[in-house]
């Protein structure tokens, strides 16, 4: 039993590197641990405890009271349900076959335990698929104190060397991961899946008394204690704490003969507790999942959102260039990227994350990764054939009408040249002008910021 603590004791530490967000651990985390702890209390309720206690007479107590324990009813005749406090609920019950069986209480902790691992095997699929790829840019850049080059310690984290290691390894990953996010989506739909299909079994489970358990509860509790009285709780509906058991033997002559008695089911006391922590859980996580899948979508349709997400975490109102590097750097990444870069933010320090984004802008900028479509545009035949002709033409210009020459020439190529290309070539004539005005922004701030990098 110590073990099974420990274990469970484990799933409330977070790992040093999060592979996955707030939406993820509502079901990996709260949910696991949960029906894990109802599974535990049910085990050392029914095995260190009394679940149940009957009295019969005529027969030996222990052998009856395993012998409802397995094959339980909660049925009562009419004459003496006026006297029990906490039956079930027997309208339209008329004959003992018809009233509700009560013998699967005993499979409830295997029920429980059960669906804490079916919660756990979307996050233990993701972790398989991930791969470690978080985990491999390191965990120096959530370190709390980063020193800069100039203030040379022997010791330390130095910034300069972090965000160089970072922006070096993410450039190399860059247009390379989309599978990975398909995969994480993946992930989370098989969560969604998966909290409904145990909601569903639930139900099944306890005779379809689940779905509106937590509401009864909530509409019995709001009504006067002499209402109360008279109406049907909801737990003794769903958790009957007297029955009626008989228990057959065989007589002196040699036949049948059947002895009645009454049992608590104190195990009921526990499960009624427990399943309705569960059933507003569940109920909490319906609606954050209805919320989140719809906040997905917009990640995956609108860029301003997927903007805005990573500006919030990380904007300052001192840091004006971190906006536009973030802009700089989102604009030339794929969702994918978005993605790997939304998952970093989550495991380094904020300020180590604003000079990460600005040494990406700084790459980028100076060494540009073509994207397919311009790659494509490049390699196709038609440009291909336009640098021929455009080669030709070089070769036949005329000394006397240079300029004519490289008219027709630029005529030449101009059809093959798309908007992006044309973008591509813009950026490339700006560049000079961003440098010359990031040099003319350095050494502003009277020493603040020392060691800061620019956007070039």
């Amino acid at each position: 039993m110590a073990h099974l603590v420990e274990d469970i004791t484990k799933y409330f530490v977070f790992e040093d590197t999060d592979i996955d967000n707030w939406h993820f651990k509502l079901h990996s985390k709260g949910c696991v641990i949960l029906f894990f702890a109802g599974s535990m209390v049910g085990v050392m309720s029914q095995y260190f405890g009394e679940p149940i206690q009957c009295d019969f007479k005529g027969v030996d107590g222990e052998t009856a009271k395993d012998y409802c324990w397995i094959h339980g009813s909660s049925y009562i005749p009419t004459q003496y349900q006026a006297h029990m406090d906490c039956i079930a609920d027997m309208e339209g019950v008329t004959r003992k076959e018809e009233a509700p069986d009560t013998s699967y209480y005993q499979w409830v902790t295997f029920m429980q335990l059960f669906q804490a691992g079916l919660f756990m095997v979307p996050i233990r699929i993701w972790r398989s698929l991930e791969g470690g790829l978080i985990a491999s840019f390191g965990t120096e850049g959530k370190s709390v104190v980063m020193l800069t080059e100039e203030a040379k310690y022997d010791d330390g984290v130095v910034m300069e060397v972090v965000v160089e290691k970072f922006v070096k390894y993410f450039r190399t990953l860059l247009h390379h991961n989309q599978k990975y996010f398909i995969n994480f989506l993946l992930c989370e739909l098989m969560n969604f899946v998966l909290l409904f299909f145990n909601i569903w079994a639930t139900n099944m489970f306890l005779q379809g008394q689940f779905i509106g358990y937590g509401w009864g509860v909530l509409k019995w509790y709001s009504l006067s204690k002499p209402e109360r009285q008279l109406a049907v709780s909801p737990f003794c509906a769903t958790f009957p704490k007297v029955v009626s058991c008989d228990v057959p033997s065989i007589g002196a002559a040699g036949h049948e003969q059947w002895h009645n008695g009454l049992c608590i089911l104190s195990q009921n006391i526990i499960n009624e507790k427990m399943y309705l922590m569960l059933w507003f859980y569940l109920v909490f996580c319906v609606f954050a999942t209805t919320l989140f899948l719809f906040y997905r979508v917009c990640t995956l349709f609108f860029e301003p959102i997927r903007f805005y997400l990573l500006y919030n975490r990380i904007s300052h109102k001192y840091d004006e260039e971190i906006r536009v590097a973030l802009k700089f750097v989102l604009d030339r990444c794929y969702i994918g990227d978005w993605f790997v870069l939304l998952q970093l933010c989550r495991n380094v320090n904020v300020y180590f994350y604003r000079e990460f984004i600005k040494g990406m802008a700084n790459e980028l900028a100076n060494h540009p990764k073509m994207k397919g479509h311009i790659r494509r545009l490049v390699m196709s035949p038609d440009f291909i054939a336009g640098v021929h002709r455009n080669n030709e033409l070089r070769a036949s210009i005329s000394l006397e009408n240079p300029e004519g020459a490289i008219k027709v020439l630029d005529a030449t190529v101009q059809p093959h040249r798309s908007k992006a290309f044309l973008r591509i070539e813009h950026e490339h004539k700006l560049r000079p002008h961003l440098q010359q005005h990031g040099r003319g922004k350095r050494g502003k701030g009277k020493g603040k910021g020392r060691g800061k990098r620019l956007i070039v």
